[in-house]
């Protein structure tokens, strides 16, 4: 299987960014690793919707800052 990062298209992913889910469709992936940039932006139901309509699958990153990373 094949999954694509949302950092292709956006550093924070937002309402405005579902459009990448037909994409990622269109391009015959079934996983879409989605960049929280900012929790506060996530379009929650958004991504559901997109998800029940195009059959991808979605996993999450979130990058740590060095106040918050305890590597």
């Amino acid at each position: 299987q094949l999954g694509l990062d949302t950092y292709l298209w956006t550093e924070n992913f937002c309402k405005d960014d579902l459009w990448i889910f037909d994409k990622v469709k269109e391009m015959d992936c079934e996983w879409l690793d989605i960049a929280i940039g900012n929790p506060d932006d996530m379009p929650i139901e958004g991504i559901k919707q997109k998800m029940a309509e195009t059959g991808i699958k979605v996993v999450t990153t979130h990058t740590l800052d060095a106040s918050s990373n305890l590597v």
